[in-house]
């Protein structure tokens, strides 16, 4: 899983090598924050390409740059 849908339809995309990063300290239902930028893909997909993720549920964050604390 290289990704998730938030509450409000926004698609969040992260690196497909990370996935254990995110996944790990994700669970449905969660509240998260997640900062980044906004991309369009080729098909016209709006994503938000995440730089950092925090499970506001656990306080864990995790980002693209260092593993979860």
């Amino acid at each position: 899983m290289d990704g998730m849908v938030l509450g409000d339809g926004t698609v969040v995309h992260w690196p497909a090598d990370l996935e254990k990063r995110f996944t790990t300290m994700l669970s449905r239902g969660d509240r998260v924050a997640v900062t980044g930028r906004l991309t369009t893909t080729p098909r016209g997909d709006t994503l938000l390409e995440a730089q950092v993720v925090s499970n506001l549920t656990i306080a864990k964050t995790a980002s693209i740059d260092s593993p979860a604390a």
